[in-house]
Formats: C-alpha cells, structure tokens, sequence
C-alpha cells in the first residue's frame, strides 16, 4: 500500500473520505431524516457514514495532541525529530473506540442515557436552545456499520 506524507499534523482529515463523510452526515440529518422519505436509509446511512468519519476525527484529535506534546518537547530538548505520520496504535484505539461507542448504544440502557443527556448538553452548548429530549432510538441493525470500520482503517495506514 503506498504511503503518504503528512505535510502537517493532522493533513488527513482534509481528504476528500473525511469531507464526503461530513457531508453526508449533514445531508442525512438535515435533509433525509426530518423528509422522512426512507427512516431506514436516513439512519443506516448516517450510522455508515458516523463510522467512517468518527476514527478519522479521533485519530486528528490524538495527532493534535501528540503534535502539541512534541512541540512543548522540542522547546525543551532540540533533537527529537518532528514525525507527523500515525502510529498505529492510534489507528487501533481511534477504530475500537468508534466501533465500541456504536455497539454500547444498541445493548446498554445506561450508556445510551449517559450518551443522550452528553448529545443534549452539546446541542445546548452549540445553539443556546433547551433540549428536554432526543430520540436515540435502539436499533440492533445499526451493528450492519461496523464493517464499514475497514475504510478508515485502510485510509488512515496509508498515513502510517
């Protein structure tokens, strides 16, 4: 698999996968799902999409955090060598935790609370309104995105 260098931390969420995922989250939540043309595509569709873009954003965040720890590093001490490539461990953690979180909200009752109040907290935060309730709505067939994890990962080794 041919390899790709990073020309700054973090480069790979620019791809055209992370953008498209985005876009077709907003799409979904936006446009298909209040439309209520296809409730079973609106939902798979966005659960497809969550599970590509959300390792992609994680591992960004781990990156940006590394990155930031090997600033304060380099001030400190000037021989480590500035490496804006993946770990793999990274890849691993950033996929285990997206499949993990997608998988706790189908069978946990209380993770999917917890979830729920965290989502109306959010949406709080980001548009000033009051939210009592949303609908997270259980449904084991959302498990059918967990394969789709092997896109970021194959996306995100190529950076490794």
């Amino acid at each position: 698999m041919k390899k790709i260098k990073n020309y700054f931390p973090g480069s790979f969420i620019l791809h055209p996968i992370s953008i498209i995922s985005v876009i077709l989250i907003i799409f979904n939540d936006f446009y298909l799902k209040p439309s209520k043309i296809s409730p079973i595509i609106a939902g798979k569709l966005s659960d497809i999409s969550l599970m590509v873009f959300l390792p992609i954003f994680l591992s960004f965040i781990f990156i940006f955090i590394k990155y930031l720890l090997n600033s304060i590093l380099i001030l400190i001490k000037e021989d480590i060598k500035e490496d804006y490539s993946i770990p793999y461990m990274i890849i691993i953690i950033s996929l285990f935790i997206s499949g993990g979180v997608l998988i706790l909200l189908q069978v946990s009752d209380l993770f999917n609370l917890f979830f729920e109040k965290y989502i109306i907290l959010l949406k709080e935060l980001l548009t000033g309104k009051s939210y009592s309730k949303i609908n997270l709505t259980k449904d084991i067939y959302d498990l059918i995105a967990i394969p789709f994890l092997v896109i970021p990962y194959l996306f995100l080794s190529r950076y490794n």
